[in-house]
């Protein structure tokens, strides 16, 4: 199976997708995006719908486990280690390896804090409007309860996590693509590990 995405950019690129979609393309069927690995990539390399993915995923898992959180018998404690482990994970797990927005980095965080809240109940929320006694109550006071940081940082932290294990794979002996793409020949190598026409040398 093979598919095509297709992006046009600079001078002249709208006549340029006028005649691609209008039946000029001989190449595989042209699609929007494409699923690859677990990741949604779209032709524009936008992360929009990857976003969107991701929310929808979490909030399922969330779901699943919303008699757990609503049950008050179990201890605040539980309830955040599997938020942790599930939901968090659904938000963020892989995403350490792609390029975000800082509109993206809010959906995210928008998208975690309102489940984060709903774990903590009425607490999560403050009191309600109108009533004698509300108090809104912010996110970072959540997080911090929750063990949780912004979602940038732990993207960041993820990032030097990933990199951190990939550069001692490579000293190891293993040849890692990701790190050929992004710096070439590592020093501790003798030759590149891949040849100009990206295959294992």
């Amino acid at each position: 199976k093979s598919e095509s995405l297709v992006a046009v950019r600079g001078r002249g690129a709208y006549s340029a997708a006028e005649r691609v979609f209008a039946g000029d393309w001989a190449g595989p069927p042209l699609k929007q995006s494409v699923k690859y690995l677990g990741a949604h990539i779209q032709a524009q390399l936008s992360m929009k719908l990857e976003i969107t993915k991701r929310i929808a995923a979490a909030r399922n898992s969330f779901s699943l486990f919303s008699r757990f959180f609503r049950n008050s018998r179990v201890p605040q404690r539980q309830k955040i280690q599997v938020f942790h482990a599930v939901v968090n994970e659904a938000f963020l797990s892989a995403l350490e390896v792609r390029a975000l927005s800082e509109s993206d980095i809010q959906r995210l965080e928008s998208a975690r804090g309102l489940l984060l809240r709903r774990i903590f109940g009425r607490n999560g929320f403050g009191g309600v409007r109108g009533v004698g006694g509300h108090r809104s109550v912010p996110l970072s006071l959540l997080r911090r309860l929750a063990g949780l940081a912004e979602v940038r940082e732990e993207l960041r932290t993820r990032r030097l996590q990933w990199l951190r294990a990939s550069l001692a794979a490579e000293a190891g002996g293993e040849v890692r693509l990701d790190l050929a793409a992004l710096f070439g020949k590592m020093e501790c190598q003798a030759d590149p590990p891949v040849n100009a026409h990206g295959q294992l040398t």
